[in-house]
């Protein structure tokens, strides 16, 4: 069984699969559990030291990071 946000996840990424915009030589399902546990693994680091860094700018590294990779930006 796969979570409501699961879901949601899966749902952006085959709306992003149908306009060329993610990758589709990988499942979506995959896809979708991958971007959650990025997701959920950065809530978790800041529950344990809010103070650590802003939430909303390390969720929109992390999925900018999912969606690009780690390669050089620029």
């Amino acid at each position: 069984m796969r979570s409501d946000f699961t879901y949601f996840l899966a749902e952006v990424i085959e709306a992003g699969k149908a306009k060329g915009d993610i990758r589709s030589d990988v499942e979506t399902s995959d896809l979708a559990m991958q971007l959650m546990l990025n997701f959920t693994a950065t809530c978790l680091l800041w529950f344990a030291d809010p103070d650590a860094f802003s939430l909303d700018q390390r969720l929109i590294q992390t999925i900018e990071c999912f969606l690009n990779g780690a390669g050089k930006t620029g």
